[in-house]
């Protein structure tokens, strides 16, 4: 490929960390993008003996139903719920829950289990705070879920926050799991998994964020917020974040990794400098196109506001997606753009003078990003899959939104660079 590594893969270890428990009917929905005619694909549970096979080409994706069964909303409990997806060719996988839509709703890019490596995670979610507003602290909590994609893989977290089960911040708890085995830690009481530490001897997959959050606390209503985080070897320190199409402003948080961390955040006007120490976080809200830059690696998640954040709307509802780096930009991206959503968006990140097409089109109308490099557009979509172009490295997320609810994930990111072609023998 000439992008290098990607987010396609031919396997993948996911898992259904749970919504509020009050929404009755709640599957979730795999779906299986390909670039090649006639892959075939599985979808698996071994754990609950779940499993679909089919064949998936450009332009019919494969949507597989997961069962509620696969849902987790244990804490600090080894169970065998994770969710396998192999195919014969790469493919784009992404999760979305619940499906249909209802009132609490998310979804994330799948990460291939080749990317994941066994670099340390630092968690970013987002803080239970339902109880703001009366509500049982333990209702909604804080979450991320682990899952591990071999056996006898050795794992160590460094909890944020406290958990339902009484575990205290800063002691590390140790524990070991196997092929397709899960571990979820779950914080209520206003705790917040973002900070949190993770780190093992052999790849796992590690999903933040929360059961159902208000962005910000005490503004109705919440979402379900989920995400499948990248390891730290990934984050970056230079960040393009266009605004999200809400008629409101939107939560931009920022992740340290390590002490004495700069943080540049320029949003057109007058740039904010904010020194973090690792672990520590930074949030704004902003309705205007924003990049960050720093002197260390940092993590950067975005958040999509309540309906009652002013002005009000019905036609919105947080969701959390995490940001992409410049230098892990892409050149082509397929995904997928829920049905059951009102209104659903692109937003395009490029650098100055790109030709960006969307499934074939042209697209203009780009704006300047702060810093001079880059543009930035905003685009209404239709259901279903679609594949945007760039003959220069861009950025694309996907998003939608109904009423009292909205999902969003990135649609693609770079994991390693291509190789130098071979030069061959040489003849003389």
């Amino acid at each position: 490929m000439a992008d290098g590594t990607t987010n396609k893969g031919t396997l993948f270890w996911l898992a259904y960390p749970t919504t509020i428990t009050d929404i009755t009917e709640r599957d979730a929905l795999i779906i299986i993008l390909a670039d090649i005619d006639d892959t075939e694909f599985e979808v698996a549970i071994p754990g609950l003996g779940f499993s679909v096979m089919g064949t998936v080409s450009p332009g019919t994706p494969a949507l597989v139903t997961i069962p509620m069964a696969a849902e987790i909303s244990s804490n600090e409990l080894i169970e065998k719920k994770g969710i396998r997806v192999t195919a014969t060719h790469p493919v784009t996988v992404i999760f979305s829950a619940t499906s249909p839509p209802q009132t609490s709703n998310d979804a994330y890019l799948a990460l291939p289990v080749a990317s994941l490596g066994t670099q340390l995670h630092m968690v970013m979610g987002y803080q239970e705070d339902l109880s703001v507003r009366g509500f049982d602290p333990e209702f909604a909590p804080s979450q991320v879920t682990i899952v591990g994609t071999e056996d006898d893989t050795n794992v160590t977290v460094i909890p944020s926050c406290v958990s339902l089960m009484g575990s205290p911040i800063g002691v590390p708890i140790n524990f070991v799991l196997n092929e397709g085995e899960i571990w979820q830690y779950a914080c209520g009481n206003l705790g917040d998994v973002t900070g949190t530490v993770i780190t093992a001897n052999k790849p796992v997959t590690v999903i933040g964020g929360s059961r159902c959050s208000d962005v910000p606390p005490n503004t109705a209503a919440c979402d379900y917020l989920v995400e499948q985080l990248v390891s730290e070897v990934y984050w970056g320190t230079d960040y393009l974040i266009p605004p999200i199409n809400n008629d409101t402003s939107n939560l931009i948080r920022i992740l340290a990794g390590q002490d004495n961390t700069e943080v540049i955040i320029d949003d057109g006007t007058l740039p904010v400098v904010v020194n973090l120490d690792a672990g520590q976080k930074f949030d704004q809200f902003y309705s205007v196109p924003v990049q960050i830059t720093s002197n260390k690696p940092i993590y950067v998640g975005q958040y999509g506001a309540g309906l009652e954040r002013t002005p009000i709307n019905q036609n919105r509802d947080p969701f959390f997606v995490q940001i992409i780096p410049t230098n892990r930009f892409l050149k082509e991206f397929r995904f997928y753009s829920l049905s059951g959503y009102f209104l659903s968006f692109i937003n395009i990140v490029a650098p100055t003078g790109t030709n960006v097409a969307l499934d074939g089109v042209p697209v203009v109308g780009f704006s300047p990003m702060p810093g001079g490099t880059h543009i930035w557009n905003t685009l209404q979509v239709d259901a279903g899959e679609h594949v945007v172009t760039a003959d220069q490295p861009a950025m694309v997320y996907v998003y939608g939104f109904r009423i009292r609810s909205g999902y969003g994930y990135p649609a693609g990111l770079l994991i390693s660079p291509p190789r130098r072609p071979s030069r061959g023998l040489q003849l003389t």
